[in-house]
């Protein structure tokens, strides 16, 4: 009897043993397909604005591979420059015609002050003037006309 009781407990051990290699066997397989949705989780995360698939044509394919140059294969730096550069003279283009109109605004405002300043002069000039004439002349007669005669 002791040998089967000892081929039974052997037998035991042995089911035992498949047991436990098959439960680590699920557990494996649970972490690598948990590893895997984080994986698929990751990917759709990192194309995030632009993860929708585009419409296939009829000469496309509607999921054609990437790689990390796809970018910068047929980029042409001189685009940027030339971008940069019709900008820049964008900006100047505005900036001088705002200084150009500034600047004949300014312009037209000391001319018309100048010719005020002018106007007072001539009339402060005819004004002196009178005054002396007024100032020299005594007597006035007045003629059958009507005109007033100064001598």
């Amino acid at each position: 009897m002791r040998s089967t009781e000892v081929l039974q407990l052997l037998k035991q051990q042995q089911q035992q043993q498949r047991q436990q290699q098959q439960q680590q066997r699920q557990q494996r397989q649970q972490q690598q397909q948990q590893q895997q949705q984080q994986q698929q989780k990751q990917q759709y995360n990192s194309c995030f604005p632009t993860c929708k698939i585009p419409d296939k044509r009829d000469f496309m394919d509607s999921n054609p591979p990437r790689t990390t140059d796809d970018f910068y294969r047929y980029y042409d730096p001189w685009i940027g420059i030339g971008t940069a550069i019709i900008l820049a003279l964008f900006f100047i283009l505005i900036a001088f015609k705002t200084f150009i109109t500034w600047l004949l605004r300014r312009i037209t405002i000391w001319r018309y002050q100048y010719q005020k300043y002018r106007q007072k002069q001539q009339k402060m000039n005819k004004h002196l003037i009178n005054y002396h004439i007024t100032e020299t002349t005594t007597t006035t007669e007045i003629v059958d006309n009507g005109h007033i005669i100064v001598s």
